[in-house]
């Protein structure tokens, strides 16, 4: 019962043991069904050839530098960037990515870029490929894959919108800073 989850919310927060103010979400009124129809991938949507997931020692090989460390020993805070809002698209695959990335890439330069990576350029241009299926889904290992190959661009250059259209838009870079 919502009232009962607020009330527990409510003194929670009330008491100091939580840091955000308790609500109703977006998705509060959706029934289970009608959640899973439009931001779950089916079944038969999911790829069935993907790469397996890094192993750390592979990623370390591969790419240079540690996949594994502890947020609370980089002092550099402000790199954890908030969470966005995906909106009405299943992109929470490219907001994981480049939010990722985007964090990890400023605790490597010692806190001396602030860039957030686009997950527009994403959700567009590995759209269909590489897995992707833009609104409706992907892996992040396929995500992390496709950044690998392709590189990103700057939020600032390439700004979201599919959570407003529910869909990906064109891959351009044409005009893009």
């Amino acid at each position: 019962n919502m009232k009962v989850i607020l009330f527990i919310a409510f003194i929670t927060l009330a008491y100091g043991w939580q840091s955000y103010a308790p609500g109703e979400g977006p998705f509060a009124h959706m029934s289970d069904e009608e959640f899973a129809e439009r931001y779950l991938m089916s079944a038969s949507d999911a790829p069935t050839d993907l790469p397996p997931a890094y192993d750390p020692a592979e990623f370390d090989a591969e790419f240079g530098h540690e996949f594994a460390f502890d947020w609370r020993h980089t002092r550099l805070g402000h790199c954890v960037h908030p969470i966005r809002d995906q909106g009405k698209c299943g992109s929470c695959w490219a907001h994981a990515t480049t939010e990722m990335m985007s964090d990890r890439y400023c605790i490597e330069n010692h806190g001396h870029s602030d860039l957030i990576f686009a997950p527009q350029y994403m959700v567009d241009c590995a759209n269909k490929t590489w897995e992707a299926q833009g609104c409706d889904g992907a892996e992040t290992q396929v995500a992390i894959r496709w950044m690998a190959n392709y590189g990103m661009v700057n939020e600032s250059c390439y700004p979201y919108f599919s959570g407003t259209t529910e869909k990906a838009g064109n891959c351009t870079m044409s005009g893009v800073c």
